[in-house]
C-alpha cells in the first residue's frame, strides 16, 4: 500500500493522513522515505509517520511540480552564484595582498618556496 502512497503523493503536497489509531494529521509532505512520510504541520512542527500506521490519505493540495522544481532550481542557482561571487572576491583580495609585494605583470615565479601563477590585474578585475 505504501508504494501506492508514494505514487500519489509528492514532496510539497498538502495531505491529510488517516491513521490506524484514528488520528487524522494533516500537513505538507517534507520527505518520503522507504517506509515513512515526514509531514510539517501549520505550526512548523515535523512529524514522521511510518507506513504501518497509515490506513489512508487525502490530497488536500497538489503542488505544481514544474513550478516547484523551477523555483527550487532558481534558488539553487542564486546560492551557487553567491558562493562563486564570494570565492572570486576572496581570491581577488588574496591576489591583491600578494600583488603588494610582487609586480602585477609577473609570470610564474617562486614566492616563499611556493610557485604562483599571476595574471595582470586587468584580467582578474
Amino acid at each position: 500500500m505504501f508504494d501506492i502512497f508514494k505514487q500519489d503523493i509528492k514532496i510539497g503536497d498538502k495531505v491529510k493522513l488517516y491513521l490506524t489509531t484514528g488520528k487524522e494529521p494533516e500537513g505538507i509532505v517534507v520527505s518520503i522515505g522507504e517506509n515513512f512520510v515526514l509531514l510539517q504541520a501549520n505550526d512548523n512542527t515535523q512529524n514522521r509517520f511510518f507506513d504501518k500506521l497509515i490506513g489512508g490519505w487525502e490530497v488536500i493540495l497538489k503542488i505544481n511540480t514544474e513550478v516547484f522544481e523551477e523555483k527550487t532550481r532558481s534558488i539553487e542557482e542564486k546560492f551557487q552564484k553567491k558562493e562563486i561571487l564570494e570565492a572570486a572576491t576572496s581570491l581577488r583580495q588574496k591576489l591583491d595582498r600578494v600583488n603588494e609585494f610582487i609586480k602585477p605583470n609577473a609570470n610564474i615565479i617562486d614566492v616563499r618556496g611556493k610557485r604562483l601563477l599571476l595574471l595582470t590585474k586587468n584580467i582578474i578585475k
